[in-house]
Protein backbone atom coordinates (compact mmCIF):
# COMPACT_ATOMS: atom_id res chain seq x y z
CA UNK A 1 0.00 0.00 0.00
CA UNK A 2 1.26 3.24 -1.25
CA UNK A 3 2.12 6.02 1.01
CA UNK A 4 -0.45 8.80 0.97
CA UNK A 5 1.22 12.10 -0.82
CA UNK A 6 1.36 14.74 2.50
CA UNK A 7 0.86 18.27 1.24
CA UNK A 8 3.14 20.99 1.58
CA UNK A 9 2.55 23.11 4.14
CA UNK A 10 2.82 26.13 1.77
CA UNK A 11 0.11 24.85 -0.18
CA UNK A 12 -2.31 24.00 2.86
CA UNK A 13 -1.38 27.54 3.87
CA UNK A 14 -2.60 28.87 -0.06
CA UNK A 15 -5.94 26.68 0.48
CA UNK A 16 -6.31 28.35 3.44
CA UNK A 17 -6.23 32.19 2.15
CA UNK A 18 -8.14 31.47 -0.40
CA UNK A 19 -10.96 29.80 1.47
CA UNK A 20 -10.59 32.77 3.75
CA UNK A 21 -10.84 35.22 0.24
CA UNK A 22 -13.52 33.31 -1.28
CA UNK A 23 -15.63 33.57 2.72
CA UNK A 24 -14.84 37.38 2.29
CA UNK A 25 -15.64 37.86 -1.12
CA UNK A 26 -19.18 36.39 -0.40
CA UNK A 27 -19.72 37.92 2.87
CA UNK A 28 -19.48 41.36 0.85
CA UNK A 29 -21.50 40.32 -2.05
CA UNK A 30 -24.00 39.67 0.47
CA UNK A 31 -23.76 42.43 2.49
CA UNK A 32 -23.90 44.50 -0.71
CA UNK A 33 -27.01 42.78 -2.03
CA UNK A 34 -28.50 43.89 1.45
CA UNK A 35 -27.88 47.08 0.84
CA UNK A 36 -29.33 46.80 -2.48
CA UNK A 37 -32.43 45.33 -1.58
CA UNK A 38 -32.94 47.88 1.35
CA UNK A 39 -32.36 50.85 -0.93
CA UNK A 40 -35.38 49.52 -3.12
CA UNK A 41 -37.39 49.29 0.03
CA UNK A 42 -37.05 52.57 0.74
CA UNK A 43 -37.38 54.05 -2.73
CA UNK A 44 -40.63 52.55 -2.85
CA UNK A 45 -42.05 53.37 0.60
CA UNK A 46 -40.91 56.94 -0.18
CA UNK A 47 -42.81 56.96 -3.46
CA UNK A 48 -46.35 55.80 -1.52
CA UNK A 49 -45.62 58.54 0.99
CA UNK A 50 -44.75 61.50 -1.63
CA UNK A 51 -48.31 60.25 -2.95
CA UNK A 52 -50.28 59.99 0.12
CA UNK A 53 -52.55 63.58 1.10
CA UNK A 54 -51.33 65.23 3.75
CA UNK A 55 -52.75 64.14 7.41
CA UNK A 56 -54.67 67.36 8.04
CA UNK A 57 -56.78 65.60 10.29
CA UNK A 58 -54.08 64.36 12.30
CA UNK A 59 -51.98 67.83 12.91
CA UNK A 60 -55.33 70.37 13.58
CA UNK A 61 -58.28 69.47 16.15
CA UNK A 62 -61.42 70.84 14.57
CA UNK A 63 -64.74 72.58 16.50
CA UNK A 64 -67.66 69.97 15.95
CA UNK A 65 -69.61 71.45 12.85
CA UNK A 66 -72.77 72.85 13.35
CA UNK A 67 -75.41 73.53 10.33
CA UNK A 68 -77.53 75.13 12.12
CA UNK A 69 -75.58 77.61 14.32
CA UNK A 70 -76.01 81.29 13.42
CA UNK A 71 -72.80 83.04 14.12
CA UNK A 72 -74.15 86.40 13.62
CA UNK A 73 -75.83 85.68 16.77
CA UNK A 74 -72.96 84.32 18.63
CA UNK A 75 -71.67 86.75 21.12
CA UNK A 76 -67.83 84.98 21.04
CA UNK A 77 -67.90 85.93 17.53
CA UNK A 78 -69.36 89.10 17.42
CA UNK A 79 -66.85 90.30 20.12
CA UNK A 80 -64.12 89.76 17.28
CA UNK A 81 -62.86 92.26 14.64
CA UNK A 82 -64.94 90.62 11.42
CA UNK A 83 -64.38 93.80 8.76
CA UNK A 84 -62.38 93.37 5.75
CA UNK A 85 -59.14 95.72 5.85
CA UNK A 86 -58.43 96.14 2.22
CA UNK A 87 -55.13 97.78 0.92
CA UNK A 88 -53.49 98.73 -2.41
CA UNK A 89 -49.74 99.10 -2.31
CA UNK A 90 -49.77 99.46 1.28
CA UNK A 91 -52.81 101.60 2.40
CA UNK A 92 -56.44 101.77 1.95
CA UNK A 93 -59.54 101.69 4.19
CA UNK A 94 -62.02 99.17 6.16
CA UNK A 95 -64.66 97.96 3.56
CA UNK A 96 -68.32 98.35 4.59
CA UNK A 97 -71.67 98.19 3.07
CA UNK A 98 -71.30 101.97 1.85
CA UNK A 99 -68.14 101.69 0.17
CA UNK A 100 -66.90 98.11 -0.78
CA UNK A 101 -67.77 99.27 -4.74
CA UNK A 102 -65.04 102.10 -5.26
CA UNK A 103 -62.36 101.29 -3.19
CA UNK A 104 -60.06 99.59 -5.39
CA UNK A 105 -60.08 97.52 -8.64
CA UNK A 106 -61.01 94.39 -6.60
CA UNK A 107 -62.73 95.74 -3.40
CA UNK A 108 -66.33 94.70 -4.35
CA UNK A 109 -64.99 91.17 -5.36
CA UNK A 110 -63.30 90.47 -1.87
CA UNK A 111 -66.37 92.01 0.41
CA UNK A 112 -68.68 89.21 -1.68
CA UNK A 113 -66.16 86.32 -1.81
CA UNK A 114 -65.70 86.94 1.92
CA UNK A 115 -69.42 87.31 2.75
CA UNK A 116 -70.58 84.53 0.83
CA UNK A 117 -67.75 82.22 3.06
CA UNK A 118 -68.90 83.56 6.40
CA UNK A 119 -72.23 83.24 5.66
CA UNK A 120 -71.86 79.58 4.35
CA UNK A 121 -73.19 80.29 1.14
CA UNK A 122 -71.09 77.55 -0.48
CA UNK A 123 -73.15 78.64 -4.36
CA UNK A 124 -72.29 81.79 -4.15
CA UNK A 125 -68.82 80.87 -3.38
CA UNK A 126 -67.85 78.57 -5.66
CA UNK A 127 -69.33 80.37 -8.22
CA UNK A 128 -66.14 83.16 -7.57
CA UNK A 129 -64.17 80.32 -8.72
CA UNK A 130 -62.24 79.31 -11.65
CA UNK A 131 -62.78 75.31 -13.49
CA UNK A 132 -59.23 75.71 -12.63
CA UNK A 133 -59.06 76.31 -9.24
CA UNK A 134 -62.06 73.43 -8.87
CA UNK A 135 -60.20 71.05 -10.42
CA UNK A 136 -56.88 72.03 -8.91
CA UNK A 137 -57.76 72.48 -5.10
CA UNK A 138 -61.05 70.47 -4.78
CA UNK A 139 -62.78 73.05 -2.73
CA UNK A 140 -66.05 72.14 -0.27
CA UNK A 141 -69.21 71.41 -1.61
CA UNK A 142 -70.39 72.17 1.75
CA UNK A 143 -69.72 74.64 4.67
CA UNK A 144 -70.94 75.68 7.58
CA UNK A 145 -70.87 79.08 8.21
CA UNK A 146 -67.34 80.28 9.04
CA UNK A 147 -65.98 82.79 11.82
CA UNK A 148 -63.73 85.16 9.96
CA UNK A 149 -62.02 87.58 11.02
CA UNK A 150 -58.99 90.18 10.98
CA UNK A 151 -59.21 89.55 7.29
CA UNK A 152 -56.50 91.79 5.26
CA UNK A 153 -56.20 91.85 1.41
CA UNK A 154 -53.43 93.74 0.12
CA UNK A 155 -52.98 94.27 -3.90
CA UNK A 156 -50.01 93.47 -5.33
CA UNK A 157 -48.09 95.97 -7.34
CA UNK A 158 -47.44 93.59 -10.55
CA UNK A 159 -50.28 92.86 -12.94
CA UNK A 160 -50.34 90.00 -16.10
CA UNK A 161 -52.45 88.47 -18.50
CA UNK A 162 -53.34 84.86 -18.96
CA UNK A 163 -56.15 82.83 -21.41
CA UNK A 164 -59.15 81.77 -20.22
CA UNK A 165 -61.65 80.47 -21.96
CA UNK A 166 -60.71 82.12 -25.31
CA UNK A 167 -60.82 85.53 -24.09
CA UNK A 168 -58.17 87.51 -22.68
CA UNK A 169 -57.87 87.82 -18.72
CA UNK A 170 -56.47 90.37 -16.25
CA UNK A 171 -54.28 89.45 -13.55
CA UNK A 172 -54.33 90.73 -10.68
CA UNK A 173 -52.25 89.27 -7.27
CA UNK A 174 -53.01 90.18 -3.65
CA UNK A 175 -52.04 88.54 -0.48
CA UNK A 176 -54.50 87.49 2.23
CA UNK A 177 -54.59 86.71 5.34
CA UNK A 178 -57.33 85.99 7.96
CA UNK A 179 -57.93 83.63 11.36
CA UNK A 180 -61.01 81.51 11.32
CA UNK A 181 -62.78 81.64 15.14
CA UNK A 182 -63.63 78.35 16.56
CA UNK A 183 -62.36 76.26 13.15
CA UNK A 184 -64.72 73.29 12.29
CA UNK A 185 -62.65 72.20 9.38
CA UNK A 186 -65.72 72.31 6.99
CA UNK A 187 -64.12 75.50 4.85
CA UNK A 188 -60.36 75.10 5.75
CA UNK A 189 -58.54 71.99 7.29
CA UNK A 190 -55.35 73.60 6.84
CA UNK A 191 -55.00 75.82 9.65
CA UNK A 192 -56.29 76.03 13.23
CA UNK A 193 -58.27 77.84 15.17
CA UNK A 194 -57.06 81.59 15.80
CA UNK A 195 -54.08 80.89 13.62
CA UNK A 196 -53.20 83.76 10.75
CA UNK A 197 -51.26 82.71 7.64
CA UNK A 198 -50.35 84.52 4.58
CA UNK A 199 -52.13 83.18 1.32
CA UNK A 200 -51.33 84.68 -2.35
CA UNK A 201 -54.57 84.70 -4.69
CA UNK A 202 -54.13 84.99 -8.27
CA UNK A 203 -57.63 86.98 -9.38
CA UNK A 204 -58.44 86.57 -13.01
CA UNK A 205 -61.25 89.61 -14.52
CA UNK A 206 -62.53 88.49 -17.67
CA UNK A 207 -65.42 90.77 -19.51
CA UNK A 208 -65.77 92.70 -15.57
CA UNK A 209 -66.16 89.82 -13.73
CA UNK A 210 -64.13 88.71 -11.11
CA UNK A 211 -62.24 84.80 -10.66
CA UNK A 212 -60.24 82.99 -8.19
CA UNK A 213 -57.98 81.27 -10.26
CA UNK A 214 -55.17 79.53 -7.78
CA UNK A 215 -54.04 80.22 -3.96
CA UNK A 216 -50.27 79.89 -3.28
CA UNK A 217 -48.57 79.93 0.39
CA UNK A 218 -45.92 81.43 -1.04
CA UNK A 219 -45.39 84.43 -3.17
CA UNK A 220 -46.33 83.63 -7.01
CA UNK A 221 -43.91 83.95 -9.64
CA UNK A 222 -45.29 86.35 -12.01
CA UNK A 223 -44.81 86.08 -15.78
CA UNK A 224 -45.29 89.46 -18.48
Amino acid sequence: MEPKEKKNPAEKRNLTEKEKLKRVVLIVAGVFLALLLLTGILWILNSLVSNMEPDTEGTFSFYEADYDRDIFEYAPYQRLNRSITYLEYGSGVTLTEDNYLTEGVASAFFYKYFDAVIRGDCDAYRAYLTPHYIETYRPPERFTMQMLYNIEVNREQKVSTAEFEGKTAIVHYFSVKYSIFENNGTFRRDVGSNTSTTQYYEIYVVGGRFYLNAISNKKMVING
